[in-house]
């Protein structure tokens, strides 16, 4: 209730001041629809950055670093509103559209909304679930604090269960930051922007995967025995294929229909392939941390990175032949 209380006056006030604004230029307040998602976005990024920081400097840090990521994900796809399908990606394209005249339909608001409205969520749950005393008034450094937040999340009784939710509750995070990769990389010529968006995909997921691992190794460092890492990579396989599976035949479908968004998810045709794939990534990111301890993580990620890139342009190559 604290959270609740405490973002409701932020989330109303942007709210009403975006419906001032939409008055004053004299456009259709259906704009504000895909600003909602956008709201709640920052909203629920703002806690756990807030929560997460111990200094004016880190906060400061932290809060520019972000905004300016997300401002790039949110403005550079508007450039290609009215001439390519990536430019639905960010909310702001529905805006353009609308003020134009041409309005969205219900689909491509999904399209456009979904991750945003997803990752709040848990980012809000998380926030939530994080907000106790052990927490915020920890003072161990950044990157401990976020493990922190994420081994939070993981049970003692049923540990892989929790692997296999975490892994499917990272896909929007995942979805959204390959995303951005796309917008950064979509005005390079190719084929340097597909090279570059098929290892800039692998990085995300491979550290997308290993997270969960890395925090529970971490917190329990007689957790990762063979077994348990076998155990672990099925669950994580498992959990991340499913919410990928299903984020992207619920919503993205539209965006694989161009050579860049096919390039993300080209391989997700046949289930068992990335399945094999999801499961041997965080076996090499584990085995690192298994044989090596906290100080493999570096190097076992950089080698599942390396895999998955073969594996990806393997998949590329044959598309394009």
């Amino acid at each position: 209730m604290i959270v609740v209380g405490k973002a409701l006056p932020y989330f109303t006030i942007m709210l009403l001041i975006s419906a001032a604004i939409t008055l004053f230029a004299g456009a259709p307040l259906s704009i504000l629809l895909p600003l909602v998602p956008v709201i709640l976005f920052f909203l629920a990024n703002a806690l756990i950055i807030g929560m997460a920081s111990r200094s004016f400097k880190e906060l400061s840090f932290v809060s520019i670093f972000f905004s300016t990521l997300a401002t790039s994900y949110l403005f550079f796809p508007t450039v290609f509103a009215n001439t390519h399908v990536i430019s639905i990606i960010s909310p702001l394209t529905l805006v353009v559209l609308d003020i134009q005249g041409d309005g969205f339909t219900a689909m491509e608001y999904v399209y456009s909304t979904v991750l945003f409205f997803a990752t709040s969520i848990i980012l809000f749950y998380v926030g939530i679930t994080n907000f106790r005393e052990e927490r915020l008034f920890s003072q161990k450094p950044l990157a401990s604090r976020l493990a922190d937040f994420v081994s939070g999340g993981i049970g003692r009784d049923h540990p892989h269960i929790s692997l296999f939710l975490l892994a499917g509750f990272t896909i929007p995070f995942v979805f959204m930051a390959q995303m951005l990769t796309l917008v950064l990389f979509f005005n390079i010529p190719m084929p340097l922007s597909l090279v570059l968006l098929t290892v800039s995909a692998a990085f995300i997921e491979e550290f997308a995967k290993s997270i969960g691992l890395y925090a529970v190794a971490r917190e329990r460092p007689g957790f990762l025995t063979p077994k348990n890492l076998l155990l672990g990579a099925v669950a994580i396989g498992f959990g991340f294929l499913a919410g990928e599976k299903l984020l992207l035949f619920a919503t993205l479908a539209q965006i694989t229909e161009s050579i860049f968004g096919s390039v993300l998810f080209l391989s997700l045709q046949v289930l068992w392939m990335p399945l094999l794939l999801h499961i041997a990534g965080v076996l090499v990111t584990g085995g690192f941390l298994l044989l090596w301890g906290r100080q493999g993580y570096g190097p076992g990620l950089i080698a599942a990175c390396m895999v998955h890139s073969l594996y990806n342009l393997y998949f590329l190559m044959g598309a394009l032949l």
